[in-house]
Order: C-alpha cells, then sequence, then structure tokens
C-alpha cells in the first residue's frame, strides 16, 4: 500500500494530515471548553465538575457528545499519525 506510487502517497499524506488536524483541533476544543471536566451527578438535573461547580444538563450532554467523539477518533488519530511518519521516512 504504500509502494511508492506517488499519487496513492499524496493521498495517504494528505489523508493522514486532515485526520490529525481534526483530532488535534478535537483535542484543543475539548481543553478549552471542559477544563474542569469530567462533569458527575450531584443532584436533581444538576452536575457537578471537578471544583465542586455545578452545571445544567445541557453542559454535561455536551461534554458527553465531545468525549464519545474524542475517543471514537482516539484509535484513527494514532493509525494516521503512524501512516504520516511512514511516508515521511
Amino acid at each position: 500500500m504504500l509502494d511508492g506510487r506517488p499519487r496513492v502517497r499524496r493521498l495517504l499524506r494528505g489523508l493522514s494530515i486532515v485526520v490529525v488536524i481534526w483530532y488535534g483541533v478535537l483535542f484543543v476544543y475539548g481543553f478549552a471548553n471542559f477544563p474542569m471536566a469530567p462533569y458527575r451527578p450531584c443532584g436533581a438535573q444538576s452536575y457537578c465538575d471537578k471544583a465542586g461547580r455545578q452545571h445544567p444538563k445541557a453542559d454535561f450532554d455536551a461534554f458527553s457528545q465531545w468525549e464519545r467523539l474524542f475517543f471514537i477518533s482516539v484509535p484513527f488519530g494514532i493509525a494516521a499519525a503512524a501512516v504520516a511518519r511512514k511516508l515521511w521516512k
């Protein structure tokens, strides 16, 4: 697959770069928007962060969606980084 054909190498390199950038942006987004995560239930329709501050259910749902997307993206980010590294050797 990585046999040196210029078109295939260019395509794989481009896709790898896109996936690595996606993963990096996703990581920075989560770090910036949820600095005190993880959230946990601490009352009726209330969720607390690591510092004990309360957040509404909407914040908890947003964090849960980001977390799910982040963990689904982990294998793709690792694979893309490995392919990109192999292509640049």
